[in-house]
Formats: structure tokens, C-alpha cells, sequence
């Protein structure tokens, strides 16, 4: 499993690296769980600074169809724990 920063798909040929290495799975989250789970997180420099429900917006719209199509399957996490998503990931893959 490797997690990989929020950019790396959108640097050229990174997506096609990530590919070859296994499967891709997208943990997408709407504007609002992002919200909750990023708000008093200081340590992304990205998000400093400025309307924080503004920059997710941009970066869901910039990025979202960049991640869509890396990924080899695309994984709802919205009102999921943890654990939740763990589960998921294994029923996806199996």
C-alpha cells in the first residue's frame, strides 16, 4: 500500500508510474467530510490560510477527474471509519 500526497497524480507521468505498480484505489470524499476532517490541520500547506470549504472546492474540481481516471477502482468514504474503509479496500480487491 503506498498513500500518496494529494498532487502526485497531477505531475506528469505519475499516474502512469502509479499503474504500474498495482492497483490504484481513489478515497473520495465529498466537500463536507473533507471539511470536517481537514479543518485544524496546520500541517498542509495547500490548505493555509483563506477560506478552507473554497480551496477543497478548487482542488476537487481540478484534480477529481485527474484521480478518476488514475484509479483502477474509486471507493465513496463519506460517514466511514477507519476501519470502514480498511474493510472496503480488502472487499474491492478480493
Amino acid at each position: 500500500i503506498i498513500a500518496t500526497g494529494g498532487g502526485l497524480p497531477m505531475k506528469e507521468g505519475n499516474a502512469e508510474l502509479l499503474k504500474e505498480l498495482g492497483t490504484v484505489i481513489y478515497l473520495k470524499a465529498e466537500t463536507d467530510t473533507l471539511m470536517k476532517r481537514l479543518s485544524g490541520d496546520n500541517a498542509r500547506p495547500l490548505l493555509k490560510n483563506g477560506d478552507l470549504r473554497e480551496k477543497i472546492e478548487t482542488m476537487l474540481a481540478i484534480r477529481g477527474p485527474v484521480y478518476e481516471t488514475t484509479a483502477d477502482l474509486v471507493l465513496q468514504t463519506d460517514n466511514m471509519s477507519f476501519y470502514e474503509i480498511i474493510c472496503q479496500i480488502e472487499k474491492l480487491l478480493k
